[in-house]
């Protein structure tokens, strides 16, 4: 899937067939210099495809019920996108689920 910028957006197909979109940017927030831009946008290419891999992982890990690796993924992508909802959201969802449990909650 295309933004309205025409920068790729991540898109995981669920387990149940549900698409979800992920809110990875492939622009961190990073301009990418007048000349020589090519270097820029690939190292934002890879900081994109980092920050849409953590998403993926953290949202498995969620679903398996491990919140705690499923926040240190989330964490991975608000360090590269600091802008990201959706990491943001399932990363309080870790945290009211983790709280409850106490000393053995979560993995």
């Amino acid at each position: 899937m295309r933004s309205a910028s025409g920068r790729r957006r991540g898109v995981e197909i669920g387990a149940a067939g549900t698409l979800i979109l992920l809110s990875c940017r492939l622009a961190t927030g990073v301009p990418a210099p007048a000349r020589g831009g090519a270097a820029a946008a690939a190292g934002a290419e890879l900081r994109a495809r980092a920050a849409i891999d953590s998403m993926t992982e953290g949202i498995r890990l969620f679903r398996e019920g491990r919140p705690r690796g499923a926040a240190a993924q989330f964490e991975k992508v608000l360090r590269l996108d600091p802008s990201n909802r959706s990491a943001a959201e399932y990363m309080e969802r870790c945290r009211r689920s983790i709280a409850p449990a106490g000393a053995g909650g979560g993995e």
